[in-house]
């Protein structure tokens, strides 16, 4: 099966920069649920810990808004003046975007398209060796604005 994004992580790699190019957005960090934080992108304020314990509680929500609302593609949470958005890539991943203003630019949105249609649905799980995408490009968690 070809399973993104080790097939594909010159796409994988330029649809997260373009996501972080947006002003509104502030981070950025992709949760399996067998494997944990995949990519961090955060700012260095919240821990590993901090954003297991916070993608437990979004997902477990974003789910039970899919059972009752089966059309949901994407939720939105609003902490202080942070909104979280949390979309379903496949089968046990999730990207989370902490963006200041509660929409998403349009751009943004196309690049969340882009990562969900590549990633499939990890029927067979995730690779091993799944890329670090761009952690080690921005050790610290996010790139500065």
């Amino acid at each position: 099966m070809d399973n993104y994004p080790n097939s594909h992580p010159d796409q994988y790699t330029k649809t997260l920069r373009e996501i972080l190019s947006a002003s509104s957005i502030i981070g950025i960090f992709i949760f399996h649920e067998n494997k944990g934080i995949i990519n961090n992108l955060m700012p260095k304020i919240l821990k590993e810990s901090d954003l297991l314990f916070l993608s437990k509680h979004l997902i477990n929500a974003h789910r039970e808004s899919g059972a009752l609302f089966p059309d949901t593609d994407k939720t939105i949470w609003n902490i202080g003046d942070t909104h979280l958005t949390v979309k379903s890539l496949g089968n046990s991943l999730f990207i989370v975007l902490a963006s200041n203003t509660p929409a998403l630019p349009n751009h943004v949105a196309s690049q969340l398209d882009i990562l969900s249609d590549l990633s499939g649905n990890f029927t067979a799980g995730l690779p091993s060796d799944i890329p670090a995408g761009l952690s080690s490009d921005f050790p610290s968690g996010a790139p500065s604005k």
